[in-house]
């Protein structure tokens, strides 16, 4: 399968003009070339909040990677299939809607997939944006699609996909490993010095969780420096930690949480999920689909407000036993299920579907 993938404009024209690529027409050979030097840039240099999804697609078959101002040089035809991503505008915030749409139905292609990627599941294009799409991709969307305030036709059209484990190795035509520095760190296990582990930015939510604890439990970690969040309480924050140290942390403590932040979904749960700590997170988790199917109270533990966080944690911290079970549990569901040739293998069923119902 060829897919013609329109990356982030300012990402994708950035590698274009630093190695001078002019694609003048696309014939098998150039295609072929121009595949390649996007495979080195995606061993090397890819963005990981894109990395999941983007190693599914590479699984699928070939891909062309270019930016809005290359599409002029390029006829879509050639192609199986188009996916769009939704900030190809280059924007960070405020997407141009109508950009995104003239883009779209300027593309003649034979399948076109929208990708969007963002923190929040409420995130959603408006029906004359999905109209021209014969699918969507989204990073964590919402299980009640009626959540969405969009056509049936077009919430009909919604997949999941998810964010990348900064701890694994996506390649395609490679098994999923660890990294290695990931795995020296992992092989040698922390003894269980700490009851709780918790790393982030200052909010209200987390700056009220986190005083409480302190108070009470052998705590790790801390809440990182945010304007308007320090005066006074410099016990509850700490510095930065190196990616190895904070794997450090997390399997040396009893307990990481996962306390609410940019989204309910984060590379945290997907770290301590892959390290085999136990992970306490917000029931939100719930709210989102994802291609992986987490279990709660099998694979993690969920609270819902701060009073059932503090019971869970005091239940936990006494029941060993209980509580490894679940950290085993999720790390060998999350080793087994977290898989983009799986991912990969999931979107093409769901595209010859969709090309059916279209047919």
């Amino acid at each position: 399968m060829k897919i013609l993938y329109v990356k982030s404009f300012s990402e994708a024209t950035y590698w274009i003009n630093r190695y001078k690529i002019k694609i003048a027409y696309l014939n098998t050979i150039k295609c072929k070339l121009f595949s390649l030097i996007a495979k080195v840039r995606f061993r090397f240099f890819f963005r990981i909040i894109d990395a999941y999804f983007e190693s599914a697609l590479r699984a699928m078959g070939t891909v062309c990677e270019v930016g809005v101002d290359d599409l002029k040089r390029i006829d879509p035809c050639l192609f199986d299939l188009t996916v769009i991503h939704h900030r190809c505008d280059g924007k960070v915030t405020q997407h141009d809607e109508g950009f995104l749409r003239e883009i779209a139905l300027s593309i003649r292609s034979k399948f076109k997939i929208l990708y969007i990627n963002d923190d929040f599941p409420e995130t959603m294009n408006s029906n004359d944006v999905l109209n021209v799409f014969d699918l969507i991709v989204k990073r964590e969307p919402y299980k009640d699609l009626s959540r969405y305030s969009i056509s049936e036709q077009n919430r009909a059209k919604i997949i999941p996909t998810m964010l990348s484990c900064p701890l694994y190795s996506l390649r395609k035509g490679h098994s999923l490993k660890i990294k290695k520095h990931v795995f020296q760190v992992l092989k040698n296990k922390q003894p269980k010095k700490n009851d709780i582990f918790f790393i982030g930015k200052a909010t209200d939510e987390r700056l009220d969780i986190w005083r409480t604890l302190k108070g009470k439990y052998n705590c790790s970690g801390g809440l990182l420096v945010r304007v308007g969040f320090t005066e006074g309480e410099d016990e509850l924050y700490c510095s930065g930690l190196k990616f190895d140290e904070y794997l450090r942390q997390i399997t040396g403590a009893k307990i990481a949480l996962a306390i609410g932040g940019h989204g309910p979904f984060t590379f945290r749960h997907l770290e301590i999920l892959a390290a085999g700590s136990f992970l306490i997170c917000s029931k939100k988790l719930e709210e989102i689909a994802l291609p992986i199917e987490l279990v709660d109270g099998q694979h993690y533990v969920s609270y819902s407000d701060k009073n059932d966080l503090l019971k869970k944690i005091a239940y936990y911290l006494k029941n060993d036993e209980e509580r490894e079970k679940i950290a085993n549990q999720g790390r060998d569901y999350f080793k087994e299920s977290y898989n983009p040739n799986k991912h990969g293998q999931f979107l093409e069923n769901q595209i010859k579907r969709h090309i059916s119902i279209l047919d």
